[in-house]
């Protein structure tokens, strides 16, 4: 049970802008600490802060059109594929709403043929790899739902 005193606007001021900061260079990590950036949320949350809306979308989408340049220029590589499915997961359970549907650096999520075509290209790489047809449309599915989405 808490006291209910009210934090003095200064602390309040320097806790927004520390943890907008620390959500911020999180997000711009080559491999964001999921479990982390969620933990910064859950503290604003418990402690009122508000987040910069607008620059942590910005610098989480900017990271997710990182890995979809990387996964482009490697398309039958497993781990870019369960790593850009993994953020594109990420993404919808952000408190805010994120601007994929702009991103036109994903783009297999836009036609099934692309991901056939690729397939087929890479189909030596992919079975060294395991990468499956399973893998595959797990993340066209996520991909294309999360780029088509307008929030």
């Amino acid at each position: 049970m808490g006291l209910s005193i009210p934090i003095p606007a200064a602390f309040q001021s320097a806790a927004e802008i520390a943890l907008n900061s620390q959500l911020k260079q999180a997000f711009e990590q080559r491999d964001p600490d999921l479990d982390a950036i969620q933990s910064y949320l859950k503290e604003a949350t418990a402690t009122n802060i508000t987040l910069d809306v607008p620059g942590l979308e910005y610098a989480f989408r900017r990271r997710l059109e990182k890995e979809a340049e990387f996964f482009a220029s490697k398309p039958s590589n497993l781990e870019m594929v369960q790593k850009l499915t993994t953020l594109l997961k990420f993404a919808s359970t952000l408190p805010f709403p994120m601007v994929l549907w702009k991103c036109k650096t994903f783009p297999i999520a836009q036609s099934s043929p692309q991901w056939t075509n690729c397939a087929r290209r890479h189909s030596p790489a992919m079975s060294r790899r395991k990468l499956s047809s399973t893998h595959w449309r797990n993340f066209a599915k996520v991909c294309g739902s999360m780029v088509n989405r307008r929030r």
